[in-house]
């Protein structure tokens, strides 16, 4: 609620930008590494008889290295060129993580947080005939992965707070008092 009152007092309304912390994402890319050295060395030193093995530890080295490489890169391009991975304007959020897309406060209904496995996510809940809408003008794979989404968590689409120095609730918490200021201000 405080920023709720700096802006109806000053009637500016600032933009937020948040950034990824640079230790976080090297550390998690340094993860990534870590497990695809582990499945590189298991498979250097084959001593497995299961082709199942293989199989899974091929897998891995790929995956994780992968994983690895990208985050390094999308990492280095933030660093490089201050690219912040969230900002939060009067009327919309610009996120640019793996997949970069616009929210359009007017597009909203609210911001709630979601738990999948051990990862909070802040699930964003359209109004139903922006729903409906986006799910018409995206890809056949992306409808398949909006349905499941709207299964799983009851939402289309996500933000993730991973890498940043703000926890997910208060993010939510953020991203909910910015709508409700952007709906006293359509009114």
């Amino acid at each position: 609620m405080k920023l709720i009152n700096r802006i109806y007092k000053t009637d500016i309304v600032e933009d937020i930008k948040i950034y990824q912390s640079p230790l976080r994402m090297i550390l998690l890319t340094l993860g990534c590494f870590a497990f695809a050295a582990v499945a590189g060395f298991l498979l250097y030193h084959n001593h497995l008889k299961s082709h199942k093995d293989l199989i899974m530890l091929w897998v891995g080295v790929v995956f994780f290295g992968l994983g690895g490489l990208v985050l390094l890169y999308n990492t280095f391009k933030r660093i490089l060129k201050n690219e912040p991975y969230l900002t939060i304007t009067a009327d919309r959020i610009i996120y640019q993580g793996l997949r970069p897309f616009v929210v359009n406060f007017a597009d909203v209904e609210s911001f709630t947080m979601v738990k999948v496995e051990n990862q909070k996510l802040i699930a964003i809940h359209y109004k139903p005939n922006v729903e409906s809408q986006k799910m018409d003008e995206t890809s056949f794979v992306g409808r398949i992965i909006r349905f499941f989404n709207k299964q799983v968590i009851d939402a289309q689409d996500t933000l993730s707070a991973v890498g940043t120095n703000m926890k997910a609730q208060e993010l939510c918490d953020l991203l909910n008092e910015r709508l409700e200021v952007h709906n006293r201000c359509k009114q």
